[in-house]
Order: structure tokens, then C-alpha cells, then sequence
């Protein structure tokens, strides 16, 4: 399976804003897909299209021309057949499961032999849903599973109400093997 080289993240970029300021955390995970063996994947809410091509995608939007499955992921069980895939691939969308994460995480465990995660990491943005989330907090929602590897990224931003300061969005991307 191909995946997203640097020129395709790029034009993506330039066409929607959403992929701005993103590529220091999908080129970790890009490293990440690279030394890791699947020939069959599933990706949970891409933006617009999937981070590897050919790759079957969830989302409850119908937005997406390669929509596998049009189905919510907090709503259990997912459609899908135990063990169907390789990989499973959820890119800055697990705080959006409302307080469905560990059910979503055993259904990943279910239908998946591998998982790439990220999560925002110790932002602190206030009334946010990306506002405090610690390892703590991810490893609950993951069941106490250990990642086989953990990777952080951080990106440094400006502060618009205080130009002087800078704030960073780390995120924090994990390997799951089960």
C-alpha cells in the first residue's frame, strides 16, 4: 500500500487549510507506517482523504469519496468483522468520541492486529475538547495497554493574543500491537 508522500501532503495543504501546520506530526507518522508490515488498513475520520492510499475509512461523515463504512464510532459494535485488518489508523480524532474511547479502543483491539493513535497532548485551551489531555488520560482511554512505541511531536506556535509568548500543540502518536 502506497502512503502520502510529502508533495501530496503538500497540495492537500494548499487546498485545505485544515492540513496546515500539520506535517510535523503525519510525517512522524508517515515514518512510523514505513517500518511497519500491513496489507490491509482501516482509517477512523481523515479529513479529506487517507494518510495510505487504498486504506478502508470510517467516518459518520459521507463527505469522503472512499467511504468504507459510514458509521459513528462511538456506537458499538462497529460493522466490521473481527480481525479484518492489519492496521487501524486514528489521526488527532479519539477526543472526539465523547466519553466512548475505551469501548472504541476494544473494537480497534477487535477488528485490528496493529493501531497508529495520536492524540493532543497537554494543551490548554479552556472549554476546548483538546484542553488537558495527559498520558494519564490517553492511557485510560487505551485500557492501560503500553504502546509498543510512543512518539512525541511538538509544534511551537505564536500566541495571537500575546505575540511575545509561544504555546505548543504536542501530540503525542502511539504504536499498538495486540
Amino acid at each position: 500500500m502506497q502512503i502520502m508522500s510529502r508533495a501530496e501532503f503538500k497540495g492537500l495543504a494548499k487546498e485545505y487549510p485544515y492540513y496546515r501546520k500539520r506535517w510535523h506530526y503525519f510525517k512522524k507518522v508517515i515514518d512510523i507506517l514505513q517500518e511497519t508490515s500491513f496489507k490491509s488498513c482501516l482509517e477512523l475520520g481523515p479529513y479529506k482523504r487517507p494518510i495510505v492510499h487504498g486504506c478502508d475509512v470510517i467516518d459518520i461523515r459521507k463527505h469522503l469519496d472512499n467511504l468504507t463504512y459510514r458509521h459513528d464510532a462511538t456506537k458499538i459494535p462497529w460493522p466490521i468483522d473481527d480481525a479484518k485488518y492489519d492496521l487501524f489508523i486514528a489521526l488527532q480524532v479519539w477526543e472526539h468520541l465523547q466519553d466512548k474511547q475505551q469501548d472504541a479502543f476494544r473494537e480497534v483491539m477487535r477488528i485490528a492486529k496493529k493501531a497508529i493513535l495520536s492524540f493532543p497532548l497537554n494543551w490548554n485551551f479552556a472549554g476546548d475538547m483538546h484542553n488537558g489531555i495527559t498520558e494519564k488520560k490517553i492511557s485510560e482511554w487505551t485500557l492501560n495497554i503500553e504502546p509498543t512505541r510512543k512518539i512525541k511531536a511538538v509544534k511551537w506556535h505564536l500566541s495571537v493574543r500575546h505575540p511575545v509568548k509561544k504555546f505548543s500543540r504536542a501530540r503525542l502518536i502511539c504504536l499498538y500491537e495486540f
